[in-house]
């Protein structure tokens, strides 16, 4: 038997909300459920969105799921675009998280930050190199990142900013051009010459944060089989 979902208007005067909600998020969108009739009505008192309706069929579909799961998911279906130029998918992709069943989403905070270095840095060097520049990687869950032997610290677990790691897979820039136009013309948390040799890195590290930005650069060398940074600031 499907579901039957409706929905239904309700006078915003029946709704309270504490003295500490402010105004623009004094709204109500709720669903209730009748598991044994498999029926739903989504209450609201405002103009339904699409990401409203969505939101509350996932809590049909996913009842186990906390309200930051279904704020996730809900994030992922409406907006595959996390911003003009990067996916979702490219966000979390990674090889090593497939082959060892590793969950690889980000919270809504994480979400957040990501989206905001894709805007301010990503797309802005998009832009000018005026094609597609290939995602190495981005984000990494704690349990992925301990995985590939990541720092704890760690830009690419978003929590303090967002990072990308970006090469020059589709020729229309090096990578070599790519760190110069990011050095010189973008805001940045820290830029990462990775590897290569002297004339251009294998791939490109470069991070954001909102607040703070340190516009640390380094150089990643490997000596005795051991990665080094070195300081080229």
């Amino acid at each position: 038997m499907d579901w039957f979902v409706k929905t239904e208007r309700i006078d915003p005067r029946q709704v309270t909300y504490p003295d500490d909600i402010s105004e623009a998020d004094r709204y109500f969108v709720g669903i209730e459920i009748n598991e044994k009739e498999k029926n739903g009505t989504i209450y609201h008192d405002r103009p339904l969105e699409e990401d409203d309706v969505v939101h509350e069929l996932l809590h049909v579909k996913h009842p186990e799921k906390d309200e930051d799961w279904i704020n996730n998911e809900t994030e992922k279906q409406i907006d595959m675009m996390i911003s003009s130029y990067v996916s979702y998918n490219e966000v979390v992709y990674s090889q090593t998280a497939i082959r060892n069943d590793i969950e690889n989403s980000p919270n809504i905070p994480q979400l957040a930050n990501i989206r905001e270095a894709a805007e301010e840095l990503f797309d802005v060097l998009r832009d000018w190199v005026g094609g597609p520049v290939k995602i190495n990687s981005c984000f990494r869950s704690e349990e992925l990142n301990k995985r590939i032997g990541g720092a704890k610290s760690s830009q690419h677990l978003a929590n303090n900013g967002a990072a990308f790691d970006i090469d020059d897979t589709y020729g229309h820039k090096t990578n070599a051009q790519m760190f110069r136009y990011i050095k010189d013309n973008l805001e940045f948390d820290q830029l990462i010459w990775e590897f290569g040799d002297d004339k251009n890195p294998d791939w490109v590290h470069m991070s954001y944060k909102s607040e703070g930005n340190r516009k640390q650069i380094l150089k990643a060398l490997k000596v005795d089989g051991k990665t080094k940074y070195i300081n080229i600031t």
